[in-house]
């Protein structure tokens, strides 16, 4: 089964200053400077997922996670957080109404199982707060062995 990809800032093997260059080189080309994230038509047509979109894209201005290539997957996410939102809505309507319990049974599992799943989404996009701390425990070892190769090897 093959690796993960790991950019040079996590990168735990050890490599030359030239390999290193040649990453990091490799990695700057593949950075966009100006990121634009394009509404995907699912999300576009669907008002309550608009909603998220431009909730989740103004939260994540300051934050360096995603790329265009995420559009799609984004939309996945804010399609599924309207569809949550709707089926939250119906389950509590069922409830509410007093119906058999097989039917406020199966709609609490469909609720929990599109839980899961925007959990799922949420992880992979960096969005929960333990992807986002593990992001950042990452990103301080990088430095702080940038710190350590500059001090003890005078920047190799």
């Amino acid at each position: 089964m093959p690796r993960n990809p790991v950019s040079i800032g996590n990168y735990r093997m050890n490599a030359t200053k030239k390999e290193k260059a040649a990453r990091e080189a490799v990695e700057k080309s593949m950075k966009r400077d100006d990121v634009e994230l394009n509404i995907p038509k699912s999300v576009s047509g669907d008002q309550e997922a608009l909603e998220a979109w431009n909730r989740i894209v103004a939260d994540l201005k300051e934050v360096e996670l995603m790329d265009n290539l995420d559009s799609d997957m984004l939309g996945v996410y804010c399609v599924g957080v309207a569809r949550l939102e709707r089926m939250q809505a119906r389950y509590t309507e069922l409830a509410g109404r007093g119906l058999s319990s097989k039917m406020v049974d199966d709609a609490l599992k469909a609720v929990h199982a599109q839980e899961k799943m925007q959990l799922a989404y949420a992880e992979k996009l960096g969005l929960t707060p333990t992807a986002r701390a593990r992001l950042a425990v990452k990103k301080a070892k990088q430095e702080e062995i940038d710190a350590d190769e500059t001090e003890l090897f005078g920047g190799m």
